[in-house]
């Protein structure tokens, strides 16, 4: 793997090399200036967060609080229409949760992937008008507003079909921007945000701005209850927009890092029992809580319910307030997340073979009957892993075919896939990840066009791997010091990646291969961190080349912390070995 080191680090002085290392990362962040590094060291608070600072248009704003007021005072129903993944789920139950607070009508819905597809659809509102039942042994009632959370932008026939039913429509969605936009009463986007933060910016300004009165005697009402205190009236929301943030990936910088740093510090003293739940059987301590956990445990597993049943069940999850349900659905969503895990590596290995082991083309399109269209994107996702080339992965249906893509950096996915929208049914997505369906009859035209552009679109330097290193650093430059001054940049993530550092010339005092069958590399190195003989470094995955290591090597790495018998030390996170020089 190509090391690619930002910067020199050129200060001698072992006083002023710890300080000089941060501004080396914070300046590869984007985050030079004086002003720039006091607002990423002290983000403004969620609750001083303004339309206009995440791009959101205020008029479009106003305009949709105003026809919810106007919704809430008529009694109308209001659906908040969702996305079934996490960040769609989250977005919606912040959405809900407010106009329930404020005494709405109101009542979620979460599209079943299979009967209504992605986002917004005919399918669904025709649903919506036969099935919804605002309460227990009522009929149908027609709503009278529909309000999209992270979907809605590119759903031109589905808006249509919903004015022509004579419902209002607020779409609130995050995602590129088409052409030509869906009309709409009123749109509430922005592309610097997350479909969950699109939604707390929103009900935030409802809560704000609305003139509603506190909600009826006896609905329980956790927003209002709190209105004494700003910060407590959002924490509810904030938890949920923190999670939505986070597992969709998008840029940890200005107002997403405001969500995502204030709502973990939430989330780790969340009352919410669905949360507690899932904590619990996610066998994660709640107080411990950070982006490696959202994103790798919990947001799994909301996704699963959409992805293979019903995602309303991870809503629900998020929502209740009774204990026992929360268990249940736990339970659930856990079980589920396990199914999920077993069909995704089953379709790993036969997209896999349908690769080959060494392909030459720019960018990998599979299709299969077998697919799963809800795990085609994480299927996507490990061909992007294996072979560092964007990747398209199709379900095949019966007369349309559905597909989920992933990219590398570089490569604009949903820029390169909209240049033969014309063989499309649609498409949507950002440029590292998006979707289209396509019909099975316009299937190999799109395909062989598609690749054309790609080779002439994508430059063969992108597609070699490499390491982003923050700078090199000595083994002296280790320390408490350091690495506490390097956590007053979490949370990481998109856009703020965890450092990577890399020391040459180092020489193991010992190395030995660690884990079940020994799996994971194990590396003791000298330590010059006070009451800390060894420096542990762990490489996951990468116990086979214990006996390739002789003399001096090159690392790459992150620093952490690892706390054991009640003792806790520095260690390193080896992101890369370079043992030939």
């Amino acid at each position: 793997m190509k090391w690619d080191v930002k910067q020199e680090l050129k200060v001698k002085s072992k006083e002023l090399r710890t300080g000089k290392i941060v501004d080396i990362v914070l300046e590869n962040r984007g985050v030079g200036t004086k002003s720039q590094k006091e607002e990423f060291l002290s983000p403004v608070k969620p609750e001083k967060l303004t339309p206009k600072m995440v791009g959101i248009d205020e008029a479009g704003l106003n305009k949709a609080i105003n026809r919810i007021e106007k919704a809430i005072k008529d009694k109308d129903l209001i659906i908040v229409y969702g996305d079934y993944d996490a960040d769609g789920i989250t977005g919606t139950a912040v959405l809900w949760e407010t106009l329930y607070g404020l005494g709405a009508k109101a009542l979620p819905f979460i599209p079943h992937r299979k009967k209504h597809g992605y986002g917004l659809s005919v399918a669904g509102v025709e649903e919506l008008m036969q099935e919804v039942r605002p309460r227990r042994g009522s009929g149908p009632q027609k709503p009278g507003l529909i309000i999209t959370v992270d979907n809605g932008i590119v759903a031109q026939d589905a808006a249509d079909y919903v004015k022509k039913q004579g419902i209002d429509l607020i779409i609130t969605d995050h995602h590129v921007m088409p052409k030509k936009l869906p009309e709409a009463l009123a749109i509430v986007h922005t592309t610097e945000l997350s479909g969950a933060g699109v939604a707390f910016i929103l009900s935030k300004e409802i809560l704000a701005k609305s003139k509603i009165p506190a909600s009826p005697a006896g609905r329980k009402n956790p927003i209002r209850q709190t209105q004494g205190k700003q910060k407590s009236k959002i924490l509810n929301l904030l938890e949920l927009a923190a999670i939505g943030t986070i597992a969709d990936m998008v840029a940890l910088k200005g107002a997403n890092r405001s969500i995502a740093k204030f709502g973990l510090e939430a989330i780790r003293k969340t009352k919410r029992l669905g949360l507690v739940a899932l904590f619990e059987q996610s066998a994660i301590k709640r107080e411990e809580v950070d982006t490696y956990h959202i994103n790798f445990v919990i947001a799994p597993r909301i996704n699963a319910m959409g992805r293979l049943e019903h995602g309303l069940d991870s809503l629900r999850l998020l929502c209740t307030k009774d204990l026992k349900k929360a268990k249940d659905l736990a339970a659930l969503v856990g079980g589920t997340n396990q199914t999920r895990q077993d069909l995704t590596q089953e379709l790993v290995d036969l997209a896999l073979g349908l690769v080959g082991k060494a392909p030459k083309e720019k960018l990998l399109i599979v299709e299969h009957e077998e697919f799963h269209e809800g795990v085609i994107g994480l299927v996507a996702g490990k061909l992007v892993e294996t072979y560092y080339r964007p990747a398209i992965v199709i379900g095949r249906g019966e007369k349309v075919s559905k597909a989920s893509a992933r990219s590398i950096t570089g490569v604009n996915i949903i820029e390169l896939i909209r240049t033969q929208e014309s063989w499309l049914v649609n498409a949507g997505g950002h440029p590292m990840a998006a979707g289209f369906t396509v019909e099975n009859e316009k299937l190999d035209q799109f395909k062989e066009e598609l690749m054309k552009e790609a080779e002439d679109r994508i430059e063969a330097g992108l597609l070699e791997r490499s390491l982003e290193i923050d700078c090199q650093i000595e083994l002296s430059d280790i320390s408490w010091d350091l690495f506490n001054n390097l956590r007053q940049l979490e949370p990481f993530g998109m856009a703020n990646a965890r450092p990577v550092f890399a020391m040459k010339n180092v020489e193991p005092l010992e190395v030995m291969k660690i884990g079940q069958e020994g799996k994971h590399l194990k590396l003791l190195l000298p330590s010059e961190i006070k009451g800390q003989t060894t420096l542990p470094a762990l490489w996951f995955g990468w116990g086979s080349i214990a006996d390739k290591l002789r003399g001096n090597i090159s690392l790459a790495f992150s620093i952490d912390e690892n706390t054991w018998n009640g003792r806790t030390e520095l260690q390193l996170r080896i992101r890369d070995i370079n043992f030939k020089l």
